[in-house]
């Protein structure tokens, strides 16, 4: 459980603090007052980014340079001291109990959230960045190894993207190959992982969509994961690249295609099929994540309003196995006997 928070030049908060006391916390408030913020820091401090996919600028306060959050967490054996200060030029650090966290494989392993957000229809209805956010993530807190694999691409990735912003043609493949092979080698890693999680979480919605029948397509940009395949098809791309300036080829353009009753989501399905399945989405990595043993926080930012009794149920009943849930609402509302009521401001 999160049994405290901490807020410093964070959205609009200049100062503020939390006391949590309850597994159920309700946030309450007019609209603009604020709740979703106090959702979206305990997510950034569990994964040291926002769920709603803005720049750290937008995060701090206007006119100020950095923003700290601070909380105390307690697995029921050890309380977990947890500081962040995050800088408007990147540079952030990171401390448990008071000893710095270089590696962010280290600090989001304290605790774990699940967030349900009216933007998580855009993992359907929006880009494929979208997408490939929604499962980087996922798999990145599944398995530590795919957070490396993934970290070691963008570097490889960046570092051909600057000798092809340099905008002169080189013959010379050895200029290219080691950062080529990088680009294979964690690739066709990081392939391998999004279709096992594609066929995963397709499994876990199925369970929760009645008759529906529901499949993620996972679409590579590379068809092989063969490490000498992917490493020719770079070395073919090399003089379109230059003209272009940067990279054309690699995971970073891969897609998952949402499929419900044989059609494409994005193309066919209705806002209320979108909204329900963007649901059920979060609801399949939550189970996910209790398979893993993991104890999670729930984050629930008004997703509740517009579902049918039957779906209701069923999502409640789910975060009855969370370890806290906060919940926004604009008014009070009875979600459990021992829930604690904040009224905002």
């Amino acid at each position: 459980m999160l049994k405290k928070l901490y807020l410093h030049h964070f959205r609009n908060y200049e100062e503020k603090r939390f006391d949590f006391s309850s597994s159920k916390v309700l946030l309450c408030g007019p609209n603009g007052i604020g709740k979703t913020n106090v959702l979206e820091a305990i997510y950034y401090l569990s994964v040291l980014r926002s769920f709603k996919n803005t720049s750290v600028r937008e995060l701090i306060q206007n006119e100020k340079e950095c923003f700290n959050i601070m909380a105390l967490a307690d697995d029921g054996r050890n309380e977990a001291k947890i500081h962040i200060e995050q800088w408007k030029n990147g540079n952030r650090s990171c401390s448990v109990n008071g000893i710095a966290e270089k590696k962010t494989s280290a600090l989001i392993n304290n605790f774990r959230t699940v967030v349900f957000a009216p933007e998580d229809r855009m993992i359907i209805s929006g880009t494929a960045a979208l997408r490939r956010r929604f499962f980087d993530i996922l798999i990145s807190l599944e398995d530590n190894s795919y957070l490396h694999d993934l970290q070691q691409f963008k570097h490889a990735l960046a570092q051909r993207n600057a000798i092809l912003k340099k905008g002169e043609l080189t013959s010379k493949s050895s200029v290219f190959m080691p950062f080529e092979e990088l680009m294979a080698f964690h690739g066709a890693k990081i392939m391998a992982q999004r279709n096992i999680f594609a066929e995963k979480i397709s499994k876990e919605v199925n369970l929760l969509a009645n008759d529906d029948k529901f499949h993620i397509q996972y679409r590579p940009h590379w068809k092989s994961d063969d490490l000498n395949s992917i490493c020719q098809s770079l070395a073919r791309s090399r003089h379109r690249d230059f003209q272009k300036g940067f990279t054309t080829e690699g995971i970073q353009l891969d897609d998952f295609e949402m499929i419900l009753n044989g059609f494409a989501m994005r193309n066919f399905a209705s806002s209320g099929q979108i909204r329900i399945h963007s649901l059920y989405l979060k609801m399949a990595e939550f189970n996910l994540s209790l398979a893993g043993g993991r104890k999670l926080i729930a984050l629930i930012d008004d997703v509740t309003g517009e579902l049918d009794k039957e779906n209701e149920e069923k999502f409640f009943t789910l975060l009855d196995n969370a370890e806290q849930s906060f919940f926004t609402f604009t008014a009070p509302r009875q979600i459990s006997l021992s829930q604690q009521l904040i009224s905002l401001p």
